[in-house]
């Protein structure tokens, strides 16, 4: 009885011990997990905020761009229809609460579809809103309200919010006219060339400044409508303060010139190797700097002072199936950030940037419907 006692004790004993070892015995890692990867790569996305029926609400057909006011609330500039070759588009402009999502109409009219829309608060608490041919004040329809609408010309139409002055070019002119008093000037004339056309006008924040680009006409020997063209800067006096020949400085006739802040303005081109290029020039010093970045952009931000140092590109990649792609670049700091990547064959068009660098708008499409998409805190 003894041994059969001490024989189950013993049974006993070993099966503690063989507990106790493990328990102690170290945990092994865990194991991975398939799919793990894939919700990070998710992650790093931003996230997204969607509004997809605004332009359906005030029966327009699509929309053209956004512009914020501030990092909360932003206006949209819809399109409508076609009304034939005289008048363009139809179109309106709404504002909208980024909070709430509710928005609210504000003006229509008819043009033909461009790229300039931007809008400033002008006489403290009134914003104007600026559509590439007409501007207006917010609230139109009071008495008090103002409405300005550019001559039919071709090229070169701008606002200085700050100055309230519009500008415009007719043939090698540029001409300024004061909103407040009515007044209209001829700022500067080119007269080096039989018949020059200034093709592009655009005035620093201040007013102190403006940028544009003089042509020589159409090249009547190649046929092209290409001749010889200068980048030039003049102050508000008319007085000339920089000019180079694109010739001498890059030989890319697509471009874009936007100012950053009251005294530096950018060209952006397509440079060799599929990469965009940023020339920023500095008054009155007048001096230059290049800035490469290694992608191509599509588009650009249309105002990027109001948001500087931070301004916005948008890239079309060349992959197999393209997609469009956002990036944030730092000015001072000559860096860009991949903000966000659309799906596969969707169109980024319309995109801006709040003046705090903190809010990203931007219309997407594939080609049948519009949706508003905006990000928030992208900065910490």
């Amino acid at each position: 009885m003894k041994k059969l006692f001490a024989l189950i004790l013993a049974l006993l004993m070993l099966c503690s011990c063989s507990i106790f070892e493990e328990l102690e015995k170290p945990a092994e890692p865990p194991k991975e997990q398939p799919s793990s990867s894939e919700p990070e790569e998710k992650e790093e996305q931003p996230s997204v905020k969607t509004y997809e029926n605004i332009y359906e609400d005030f029966g327009a057909t699509s929309i053209g761009q956004i512009q914020f006011l501030d990092e909360n609330y932003a206006y949209l500039n819809l399109f409508h229809g076609y009304q034939g070759a005289e008048k363009g588009f139809e179109y309106s402009v709404c504002g909208i609460d980024l909070e709430t999502g509710e928005a609210e109409f504000v003006f229509s009219g008819s043009d033909f579809i461009n790229r300039s829309f931007s809008v400033s608060e002008v006489a403290l608490s009134s914003p104007w809103i600026f559509t590439g041919s007409e501007v207006f004040s917010n609230g139109i329809g009071e008495s008090d309200d103002m409405h300005e609408k550019f001559p039919e010309v071709t090229f070169g139409y701008d606002i200085c919010f700050d100055t309230q002055t519009l500008y415009w070019s007719d043939g090698g002119k540029i001409i300024a006219k004061s909103i407040p008093a009515g007044e209209t000037r001829t700022v500067y004339e080119y007269t080096e060339w039989e018949n020059p056309r200034i093709i592009t006008t655009k005035a620093c924040p201040s007013g102190e400044y403006i940028a544009f680009v003089a042509d020589s006409g159409p090249d009547l020997d190649s046929g092209t409508d290409m001749g010889t063209r200068y980048l030039m800067c003049i102050d508000f006096e008319g007085n000339l303060l920089y000019t180079s020949e694109f010739g001498k400085d890059f030989r890319y006739y697509s471009f874009e010139i936007r100012w950053i802040n009251a005294e530096k303005f950018a060209v952006f081109t397509s440079e060799p190797e599929n990469k965009t290029g940023a020339r920023i020039y500095s008054l009155p010093e007048g001096t230059e700097e290049i800035i490469t970045f290694n992608f191509a952009h599509s588009a650009i931000q249309n105002n990027f002072a109001k948001s500087y140092p931070y301004g916005m590109i948008c890239e079309m990649s060349s992959d197999e199936s393209f997609s469009h792609r956002l990036w944030r670049i730092n000015f001072e700091e000559g860096t860009a950030e991949e903000i966000y990547t659309a799906p596969p064959e969707i169109y980024i068009s319309g995109f801006d940037l709040s003046p705090n660098g903190k809010t990203i708008g931007w219309i997407e499409s594939d080609l049948e419907n519009d949706c508003l998409k905006i990000i928030t805190e992208v900065l910490p």
